[in-house]
């Protein structure tokens, strides 16, 4: 791994983030501005994969403006090696995967705010195709959620488009199968993603008991195998659907005190 330069164009580097498959992540400081960043930094190398995933999710984001989606600044390149580094808005949080077990409350907003970001994407021809705890930040308050990572996103799929790249555990059936990615696929994902941090068991497909009615009907709708079971933008939307789960919560019924068998 090569060291990294205290600094990168006007950014200042602070401290890591984390690393995993794409690359490096830096929290970072604007030395005119004194403001916070991300620095994202694809992986040295010889191979092109990494700088296309940094490209890919450079030009998604280029444009985009929504709370519930990152912001990129610009794109950079690294003195040390000359790999990408996309310049993005700081997030300040936790990922769904650090904070799991979760509460239903908690469930509840942020299903409905990563599906606002999904609605976003929808509305660009976007399908995020990595929908997952580990790519939902929970800020501070746990009001503001963000979507992030879009580096395997699909602009515009069509029928021979193929997902450049999936998480285990997470992918949606048709993806895996290598149908083009869908809409409905990102809603798979986060079915999937709202079971895990409820507590449920992804690998097994099923849910915690007490989950509430609403709630596990909601997710199961996600998960279903067909896609054209799945709630839609165009049929039935899911931030509605989700509008009268929190109308229903607010009136406590029965509850299902078993496990529930998801995506069939």
């Amino acid at each position: 791994m090569t060291a990294m330069p205290p600094r990168i164009g006007p950014y200042e580097i602070v401290r890591p983030l984390g690393a995993g498959g794409f690359g490096r992540t830096f929290e970072a400081r604007h030395v005119v501005l004194g403001e916070r960043a991300c620095l994202k930094l694809a992986h040295p190398g010889p191979g092109a994969a990494d700088r296309d995933l940094a490209l890919r999710e450079a030009k998604v984001l280029w444009g985009l403006h929504h709370p519930c989606l990152p912001n990129i600044y610009e794109v950079l390149v690294d003195p040390v090696d000359g790999g990408l580094v996309l310049a993005m808005r700081f997030v300040e949080g936790r990922t769904l995967a650090e904070l799991t077990p979760i509460d239903v409350p908690l469930s509840v907003r942020v299903a409905g705010q990563v599906l606002r970001a999904l609605r976003v994407l929808d509305r660009c021809g976007i399908v995020h195709g990595d929908v997952k705890p580990a790519n939902v930040i929970v800020e501070p308050d746990r009001r503001g959620v963000v979507l992030v990572d879009l580096g395997l996103a699909s602009v515009r799929p069509g029928p021979t488009t193929r997902a450049p790249g999936w998480t285990e555990g997470f992918v949606a059936p048709e993806v895996r199968a290598g149908r083009p990615p869908l809409p409905e696929s990102d809603l798979f994902s986060l079915g999937l993603t709202l079971a895990h941090a409820l507590g449920g068991d992804v690998e097994r497909r099923v849910l915690p008991a007490g989950v509430p009615d609403p709630l596990i009907d909601f997710i199961v709708a996600l998960t279903r195998r067909d896609p054209r079971e799945r709630p839609c933008w165009g049929r039935l939307d899911p931030l509605q659907w989700l509008d009268r789960i929190v109308r229903d919560l607010r009136e406590p019924r029965g509850r299902r005190l078993h496990h529930v068998q998801l995506g069939r």
